[in-house]
């Protein structure tokens, strides 16, 4: 697997469940569970390391912890990034009506 910064949960998962003729619903029934909560913690949405310590056991994946946990961490630094709205910051507090009205 190399070094590689995009690490994908859900790539490796997907890929070892079909080398053992398993679907991710059929994964999810394994590991008592539902197939949206299973998708959710393999793109990051929910964060579960007992569940993917589970997936690693059933897929024998030993590796599988340490790879989710340098995919949160890449995840959370791709998250630092602003996000704005395109709003252009107006500043000393004035709302967009005061813009407005300072215009015409």
């Amino acid at each position: 697997m190399g070094n590689n910064p995009n690490i994908n949960i859900k790539e490796i998962v997907r890929e070892s469940c079909k080398e053992k003729g398993l679907s991710l619903a059929r994964l999810a029934l394994q590991l008592s569970t539902n197939q949206v909560y299973l998708l959710n913690v393999l793109h990051g949405r929910k964060v579960s390391r007992p569940m993917i310590s589970k997936i690693a056991k059933a897929l024998n994946i030993p590796n599988l912890p340490t790879l989710y946990e340098l995919f949160l961490k890449d995840r959370k630094n791709k998250s630092k990034k602003p996000r704005g709205k395109g709003k252009i910051p107006l500043g000393g507090g004035e709302s967009n009506a005061d813009a407005r009205r300072q215009e015409e």
